[in-house]
């Protein structure tokens, strides 16, 4: 098999020769071999592929480069590709999941034309890395300027941002605009409302929601319920749920547990705490984590 040094060395033959062929042949070498080449990002630069390289700022997103994102960004400006929109927002996601929210904003404002994935990148990448203030700038931004209408991925990120800020009014705004929308039976968006209204401390309207959602809940749902009646001293309620959910054979996961036992550490309930714990043990679904062991240990503080 071949190793770094030899890709490296075709890489360069590739762009001397100009031949595309030749170029995606070696690239599905490199992605058969498990190999990861920064170089082969220039060597499309060198073919003056737009496509291509829209498909590798991608992969630095899922990646989370920054460092190699910024290069293959530079490459795009010393070749002279202009700032079509794909390219575009996969630079604005780029920045924004990596944390480069200043850089992310410079790319929106160069940009003429900007579409909902654009904005959504914007949005969800301050939410993400705690800014949900200007996540909530940005929103207002988009509802004064554009003409662009929201999508679930967009009003889920937003919801989120309103539990954030424990902005209640805001929230039972967007939460009418859901309605009004027809994206109320989207389960992202249910989610998001029953998490934010816990944040808010509104647990009652986290229950209405949560109880409306009676075909499509899932894991998230139960879990942010759970860690709602949690955070706000609900922990009998809380345990109930979980119960609950163990009854109706809902599928339990890692964060299930951690929502549960941070419930019943925050209400002192620890015989029920060190009771699931246990459980979680005995039926080996889930192997206990260092977290899960912290949450047992400030029960027992």
């Amino acid at each position: 098999m071949p190793n770094s040094v030899t890709v490296l060395t075709l890489i360069w033959g590739c762009v001397a020769l100009q031949l595309r062929s030749l170029c995606e042949s070696v690239h599905g070498l490199v992605v058969k071999s498990g190999l990861v080449s920064n170089s082969v990002s220039d060597m499309y630069s060198s073919l003056n592929d737009l496509d291509v390289a829209t498909e590798i700022f991608n992969d630095m997103e899922v990646l989370g480069d920054i460092d190699r994102g910024r290069q293959i960004h530079a490459q795009v400006v010393i070749r002279g590709f202009g700032l079509e929109l794909p390219l575009a927002n996969s630079l604005i996601s780029v920045y924004s999941k990596c944390g480069d929210l200043d850089y992310s904003k410079i790319v929106l404002d160069s940009t003429m034309l900007k579409s909902l994935v654009s904005w959504t990148a914007m949005i969800s990448g301050r939410a993400q890395n705690g800014r949900p203030r200007q996540a909530l700038e940005f929103l207002i931004r988009l509802r004064a300027k554009e003409t662009i209408e929201p999508d679930s991925m967009m009003l889920a990120s937003a919801l989120t941002v309103s539990g954030e800020l424990a902005a209640l009014e805001l929230y039972q705004q967007l939460h009418c605009y859901t309605l009004e929308a027809g994206f109320s039976q989207y389960g992202l968006v249910r989610n998001s409302l029953i998490s934010a209204y816990s944040k808010c401390g509104n647990v009652e309207l986290a229950h209405n929601v949560f109880k409306e959602m009676v075909y499509c809940r899932d894991v998230v749902s139960w879990n942010a319920l759970i860690n709602g009646n949690g955070i706000n001293g609900c922990g009998e309620t809380a345990v109930a749920l979980f119960h609950e959910m163990k009854k109706n054979e809902a599928r339990r996961n890692a964060a299930t547990y951690m929502c549960i036992l941070s419930a019943c550490s925050h209400s002192g309930l620890v015989d029920d705490g060190l009771t699931i714990f246990n459980q979680m043990v005995e039926d080996n679904e889930i192997k206990p984590s260092h977290e899960h062991y912290g949450c047992v240990v400030d029960l027992l503080a």
